[in-house]
Formats: C-alpha cells, structure tokens, sequence
C-alpha cells in the first residue's frame, strides 16, 4: 500500500499531484476527485495534466485545500489512489507568523 500524503503549501504557489501509474489493456484512464467531487479539468484553467498521471494545480487559492485522488479504470475494473491532503495557508497568515517570530527574536537580545 502506498501512504497517504499532505502537502502543505502558500495561497500562489503551484502543486503537482501524481498518481501511480497504472498498467491494463486497454489503457486505463485516469480521472481526479477533489474533496468527493469529480474534477473538470478541461473547464478549469489553473489546472492542468502534465501527463497522463499527473495533475497540476497552477496557482493555489484556499478553496484548493482538501483531500485529491485519481482513480483508474477500463473495462476490467478501476483502482482509487490514495489520498493526497492539500494544506493551502493564506499569504496574510504566513505573512503574520513571520512577523511574530522575528518580533520575538528582535527582543530575546
């Protein structure tokens, strides 16, 4: 079995997501969930599959936090990966952190 993954990650950045390569005759296609619904690739454009088992997501926004998993399947049957958790931490609250802990450090002197 493959492990669960969270990555955690700041409102702009990108985030590529991959799924296990599955083998099967005929080739087996490869659909994303996001959060338990199904993912319209072709309709969104900051996403993008940057090949057949790798989802891309160009500029993250908080509403991109949540659980992602692909599935394959084909005609013999489909296979759900497992979880990757997407963290997404706005700017302001990093922003903030950072503040707090160099405020910190200014007054340890």
């Amino acid at each position: 079995n493959i492990p669960e993954k969270e990555l955690v990650r700041t409102e702009g950045q990108a985030v590529f997501i991959t799924c296990p390569k599955p083998a099967g005759a005929p080739e087996p296609v490869i659909s994303w969930t996001h959060n338990g619904t199904l993912i319209d690739i072709d309709s969104n454009p900051n996403l993008d599959m940057i090949s057949s088992n790798a989802l891309q997501v160009k500029q993250l926004s908080l509403s991109d936090s949540g659980s992602y998993w692909c599935t394959a399947g084909n005609v013999a049957g489909e296979v759900q990966s497992p979880l990757t958790t997407i963290v997404v931490n706005s700017e302001l609250a990093m922003l903030d952190s950072l503040l707090l802990l160099l405020d910190s450090l200014l007054h340890v002197a």
